[in-house]
């Protein structure tokens, strides 16, 4: 065993302790990250460095920094350093929580590349490297990333799509059987696309019809008769407050899908529902207003590809055809939609340009159909496929502030998805305004540079096995380092996470406009 590099000179609570450090050899142990063992007991306890204390002895004692001459051989200074206990190795392997506390006085040593080694380079998904020992690469357990969900959280321009394509890339690199849904709120991510293909793997970019941004991209169309009340009360702009029109409209939508069958899937003419509207007459002065906004969405060219859905209504009068009845067909269909979507290893959907309310209703049909299957897979037939939602902008989605269509949806899905194979990842910049039931479902967290103290404090109250010592450390990390902790790393860590453009050669999305250089550009131009 190496050299101590000092001792424990105190215990606080349960996992902190503070180790009095030897000058010389200070620099072994002197980033915030780094990782020392203490023996104690027949194991050694592993803690992670936090902070330091570094003290002039002498400034302390007379009030003015010592002399330089007369002190050969003493040593002037104090150096402390505050870590926290992480986990400990026996001789059946390294595990977390920590069985018994050093006692003061305990000799306190630092981990060889060997031991980093062993440690962490234990996962099957490689992101990056140790930021206190860059030779170490950082390997993510899959399946305790994706069973307990994940969030990965910071401030804009923190590098937290590129940590994320990162991800998504190295997963469908080792995995050719791997099934990934992307929300895709600003086209970030459509680089993903060609990365896929050019594995030899299937890959769809999807954009609703009309908003066409990405080159080679399919149409997407989410037909009305696939929304729920919920999802058609906001697509037509029906807020909580319009009592009277929610309640004709969910009236005469009754008397189209059926008593019971309101919230199903199930086709309806939007021409005979204004039929039906139109026969309630005379019963409020508020239909007029409700028949107008029907019309509105009918005519609304942002939401073409909900209200007029002319491929979708080819293919669907295709499955009515064979179908027993309009119920079956109806059921039919939506499990197509779903299944299109999951016969790909990449599905990326992407909202840009669209109206929020829109977003919000793709993504809430979208998910509820998916879930839906996912969960007739599991209880009718005992099966599985395994699925990652990647949800970019969840804040907007699952808010914790205002209620959307799709919050329910996502929370269920965070709640219970990993009884059915589903798995979600929680992406935002704002990590205090994403719903905290969801949040609280993400057992491994990624948060790199996070300066807002609301945001901070958000983090550790909703998070597991992430303590205040760790979250104080997010303000300090540069663009690119992130801090995992959950039980996709055996213990938490500070990981510098690769360049997807290095990796594979193209550029992300989403990235900061260089002002300058568009602006001396143009001006040569005029010039």
């Amino acid at each position: 065993m190496a050299r101590p590099i000092g001792r424990v000179v105190a215990v606080y609570g349960t996992r902190l302790i503070k180790v009095s450090v030897d000058s010389l050899q200070l620099g072994e142990v002197s980033r915030p990250g780094t990782y020392i063992k203490v023996p104690v007991g027949g194991v050694e306890v592993y803690g992670m460095v936090l902070g330091f204390n570094l003290v002039d002895e002498a400034y302390e004692r007379i009030g003015r920094p010592s002399p330089i001459g007369g002190y050969e051989g003493l040593d002037l200074a104090r150096n402390e350093l505050n870590a926290c206990l992480m986990g400990y190795r026996d001789e059946r392997g390294v595990h977390r929580g920590v069985p018994i506390l050093p006692r003061p006085g305990s000799e306190v040593y630092p981990l060889s590349d060997d031991e980093y080694k062993a440690i962490w380079s234990l996962g099957d998904v490689e992101v990056g490297r140790l930021l206190v020992n860059p030779s170490i690469p950082c390997k993510l357990d899959l399946n305790g990333l994706l069973t307990r969900h994940f969030a990965v959280l910071a401030m804009t321009g923190a590098g937290k799509s590129n940590l994320v394509a990162v991800l998504i890339a190295r997963i469908l690199e080792h995995y050719p059987r791997s099934r990934v849904l992307i929300i895709d709120a600003h086209s970030e991510y459509v680089e993903l696309h060609r990365i896929a293909s050019s594995m030899g793997l299937s890959s769809v970019i999807y954009c609703p019809r009309g908003y066409r941004l990405v080159e080679g991209a399919e149409d997407l169309e989410v037909p009305y008769w696939l929304l729920s009340l919920e999802e058609l009360y906001s697509v037509i702009g029906l807020d909580s407050r319009a009592t009277k029109q929610r309640l004709l409209f969910r009236s005469a939508l009754k008397e189209l899908r059926g008593e019971d069958l309101v919230d199903e899937p199930i086709y309806f003419d939007l021409g005979q529902l204004k039929t039906r509207l139109q026969s309630f007459k005379g019963r409020d002065a508020s239909l007029d207003d409700l028949l107008l906004k029907l019309e509105d969405f009918r005519s609304n060219k942002d939401l073409e590809f909900i209200a007029s859905p002319r491929r979708s209504l080819e293919e669907f009068n295709k499955v009515r055809a064979e179908a027993p009845s309009l119920v079956e067909a109806s059921q039919r269909f939506a499990e197509r939609f779903v299944e299109e979507l999951l016969g790909r290893n990449l599905s990326i959907i992407t909202l840009g340009g669209l109206p929020f309310e829109a977003q919000d209703v793709v993504v809430s049909a979208t998910l509820r159909l998916l879930w839906r299957l996912m969960v007739k897979e599991k209880i009718e037939r005992g099966s599985y496929r395994p699925t990652l939602i990647v949800l970019e902008e969840a804040h907007a989605y699952a808010s914790r502030f205002r209620s959307t269509a799709s919050r329910e949806i996502i929370s269920r899905i965070a709640r219970e998805g990993r009884k059915f194979g589903v798995s979600l990842g929680v992406i935002s910049q704002r990590p205090r305004e994403v719903d905290e039931s969801t949040l609280s479902q993400c057992g491994t967290l990624m948060a790199l540079r996070t300066v807002n103290p609301s945001d901070q404090s958000y983090i550790l109250e909703t998070m597991e096995d992430v303590m205040k010592e760790l979250v104080d450390s997010l303000a300090s990390l540069e663009t690119g380092e992130a801090l995992i902790v959950g039980p996709a790393l055996t213990f938490p860590s500070l990981v510098k996470a690769y360049d997807f453009s290095e990796l594979y050669g193209v550029k992300l999305g989403g990235k900061d406009v260089d002002f300058e250089r568009y602006w001396s550009e143009e001006r040569r131009g005029v010039g």
